[in-house]
């Protein structure tokens, strides 16, 4: 997360998107071809959108976080996709979640951001949204409490039983 938010610090993120672009038309992909699911996420996901608006609030750009979605079926789950270039600025900024908060049409307040790094909870934080820190990924328990998570769970499979669901 931080290597991709790192354009968007420095202000040449649209200069690294055109660039990325036009590699790709030249026939360099650079998406990861790898993508794991984690396990019981498409479980979780089922449940929680039967009841809540999901959205997705991505670092990564349109091309990779799209093939992620569409590699595992999860585009129906999601009612709004926040990629590092739907904004302004990217995680750790508050702007991905806040305009995912607006076309939901509630308060960041309402929102809970989960995340499995210190930058999602970080993002999650600047937004004034909860936030809850997943360790089935990349962030350690030290390093989502240090950013200030509101909660931790082991896997987001732990997520219905938290939410009492």
């Amino acid at each position: 997360n931080f290597i991709y938010s790192l354009p968007d610090r420095l202000g040449i993120d649209q200069q690294v998107d055109a660039l990325r672009e036009k590699l790709s038309r030249m026939g360099w992909d650079i998406t990861p071809k790898t993508f794991m699911l984690v396990p019981g996420a498409r479980e979780t996901l089922t449940s929680l959108s039967q009841l809540y608006p999901i959205a997705v609030v991505s670092a990564r750009g349109h091309r990779s976080t799209d093939a992620f979605l569409s590699k595992f079926n999860l585009h129906p789950f999601f009612k709004h996709i926040a990629t590092a270039y739907t904004c302004e600025h990217t995680k750790p900024f508050p702007d991905p979640i806040l305009w995912v908060a607006k076309k939901l049409d509630i308060n960041p307040e309402e929102c809970l951001m989960i995340g499995d790094t210190p930058i999602d909870i970080q993002a999650g934080k600047a937004a004034g949204a909860q936030t809850l820190g997943v360790l089935s990924g990349f962030g350690t328990r030290a390093d989502l409490l240090q950013a200030g998570a509101d909660m931790i769970i082991p896997s987001i499979a732990n997520l219905p039983e938290i939410l009492h669901m």
